[in-house]
């Protein structure tokens, strides 16, 4: 955002990630590398899917889960632990 809280133009703000980023010596960065980013951090976080594809911005919650599901923990010790709790 600028100063009076407007947003700032897409040129504006894809030169600052671009200058951001040859600073940190992390080669080219785009605003879409920043999505995957946003996403896989709160996936990281235990964030669940539905928060995270309405932070994405996303149809529907099936298109998060085609793109990042792959990233959430597929422990199926966990689902089978809580199986035999719930039916023990």
């Amino acid at each position: 955002c600028k100063q009076d809280g407007m947003p700032i133009s897409r040129f504006v703000f894809v030169s600052r990630i671009t200058k951001a980023a040859k600073r940190a010596d992390l080669g080219r960065v785009t605003p879409h590398d920043l999505r995957h980013t946003c996403a896989s951090l709160l996936i990281a976080a235990n964030t669940p899917i539905q928060i995270v594809s309405r932070q994405l911005r996303h149809r529907n919650i099936s298109m998060t889960w085609d793109v990042y599901g792959h990233l959430y923990p597929q422990d199926l010790n966990q689902v089978a632990d809580t199986m035999e709790a719930i039916f023990g």
